[in-house]
């Protein structure tokens, strides 16, 4: 898998994940928009997986994956709670190798993945060390915060450390909590703040009972939502307007996601 489909994934989903650095792939929890647009919300907190595409609105938080089911990678915090599980494209193997999206020793390499059921599944970031080979700084860490694994996120000493939007705006730093050292992202707290952060639109909605609220683009009806070409893993048939927002409902089959990815195999996890 090469970095440059990482790279072109990572400019279309960093305005919707800023927290838990993820990569891999599986059905996961909800993430921001991603692949061919997706209607989707803002990201916080970790994803349970990585490595297709995201969509709709986010319950995690990731410049690349993650949060979503992206094969792509962020930076930012961490945390969220418990995900959701939505199928999601996903990136198809035969072996975890097959998997692999960065250099020996880095927190994206054949090693942080498993190929499960033909499909690759995110296992978690290693070390510290991973992370700092992974972003070139020292100011990432390996931590497991409420993902079911470990990711890679910025380090903190108090939520002022994590902010990573301008004052008002849903990712700032009373969004974030420093959580053992690292940053977990806590949520939107208005729809004020996601107006801030992606424009007219948007609203502050919780879609699953424990999750953190999320950025997400307002609707009436499912139609509203579509994101993506038609027969693709982001048109209105992958979504639902729940209580005036967009959440994603996932891929519904291998070619949705052939028509969302040309270029890749990629599948939608049964």
């Amino acid at each position: 898998m090469a970095w440059t489909r990482v790279s072109s994934l990572v400019r279309s989903l960093s305005p919707l994940f800023l927290g838990t650095v993820v990569f891999g792939c599986s059905a996961d929890a909800n993430p921001g928009s991603s692949g061919d647009g997706g209607a989707g919300g803002s990201g916080g907190g970790s994803s349970s997986s990585a490595g297709g595409a995201g969509g709709g609105s986010a319950s995690s938080s990731s410049s690349g994956a993650g949060g979503g089911s992206s094969s792509s990678s962020g930076s930012g915090g961490g945390g969220g709670s418990e995900p959701v599980t939505v199928p999601y494209c996903t990136a198809a193997c035969q072996s975890n190798a097959d998997c692999s999206m960065g250099a020996a020793g880095s927190a994206f390499d054949a090693d942080n993945y498993a190929c499960t059921a033909g499909t690759c599944e995110y296992v978690g970031c290693h070390s510290d060390a991973e992370c700092e080979a992974s972003f070139l700084s020292p100011d990432y860490v390996c931590k497991s915060i409420g993902a079911g694994f470990a990711s890679c996120m910025m380090k903190c000493q108090g939520s002022a450390d994590c902010s990573m939007g301008v004052a008002g705006s849903a990712f700032d730093a009373d969004n974030y909590a420093c959580t053992n050292g690292g940053c977990q992202y806590a949520g939107c707290h208005t729809d004020a703040e996601c107006v801030v952060t992606f424009g007219q639109g948007y609203v502050c909605k919780v879609f699953a009972a424990g999750s953190v609220a999320t950025c997400a683009q307002s609707c009436q009806s499912a139609a509203d939502c579509m994101g993506g070409a038609a027969g693709g893993a982001f048109d209105a048939d992958n979504y639902t307007c729940t209580s005036g927002g967009c959440e994603y409902a996932g891929c519904n089959s291998d070619a949705e996601c052939a028509v969302t990815f040309p270029n890749e195999t990629y599948v939608c996890p049964k």
